[in-house]
């Protein structure tokens, strides 16, 4: 009622693209395919399409009007956002990690143990000889990462089910091959390429998302607490007496 001409017009034409999405969704959820046949859908559970948009328009407009009118709280400062990140330093936990090699020789496939044991002896050999890993990798390993030189990502400390071998990586020395192990029915080699300690996030990498989460956090409950606001303050007028109830 306080808009000029102008701006209704702007307002009208906003709420009409606005409301193209709902008319398709609209389409999909009666199961016709044009706007005509999903008049006559809507008449036969006695309602219409105006009706549905002047519906949707009140309700934009009331969602308009509710955040243009909310007064927003001011952004966490920066010892606000440090106190949080202290409170919730677990959630920053970094497990240690680890990046490595593996050259896997199965028993069982093509080869008896002991014969799985001697292809493994020749891998080793050619390490010994200068031989790049990936180059032997290839070569030699059945292992899930044989063709890419049996590189591993960055592995989290707990999620080996191998735990043999998961121990191994977290004791031999950065760049340095394995002894042959065998575990869970198959010879390995392995070589870490790099390896992390346990640590966390520095506060500097996720000060950002933590004030988003705050903002967040601090607005939840602003537009029901200005809907109370205007319940509070609401004048009611009705043609009916009322009777307090007895």
């Amino acid at each position: 009622s306080k808009l000029k001409p102008e701006q209704v017009t702007m307002v009208n034409g906003h709420i009409d693209r606005m409301f193209e999405p709902r008319v398709e969704e609209l389409k999909k959820e009666l199961n016709v395919s044009t706007r005509t046949e999903l008049e006559l859908a809507l008449n036969e559970r006695g309602t219409s399409l105006d009706t549905v948009k002047d519906a949707f328009a009140t309700e934009r407009m009331a969602m308009e009007f509710l955040y243009s009118s909310i007064e927003r709280p001011d952004s966490p400062t920066r010892p606000e956002m440090v106190a949080y990140y202290q409170e919730h330093v677990d959630d920053y936990k970094v497990p240690a990690r680890v990046k490595w090699q593996q050259i896997q020789v199965s028993v069982g496939r093509k080869f008896t143990k002991s014969q799985a044991e001697a292809h493994l002896g020749k891998a080793r050999a050619e390490l010994d000889g200068g031989a790049d890993f990936a180059v032997v990798a290839k070569k030699y390993s059945d292992g899930p990462t044989a063709s890419s030189g049996g590189e591993w990502d960055w592995t989290r400390s707990g999620s080996l089910a191998d735990q043999q071998l998961e121990k191994i990586l977290y004791e031999l020395p950065v760049g340095q091959v394995s002894d042959p192990q065998f575990s869970r029915g198959a010879y390995h080699l392995v070589k870490v390429l790099d390896r992390q300690a346990e640590g966390r996030t520095p506060f500097a990498d996720v000060q950002a998302t933590i004030e988003e989460k705050m903002q967040k956090e601090r607005e939840k409950d602003l537009p029901k607490q200005f809907v109370d606001k205007l319940y509070k303050e609401a004048v009611i007028e009705t043609d009916y007496d009322y009777l307090e109830p007895t």
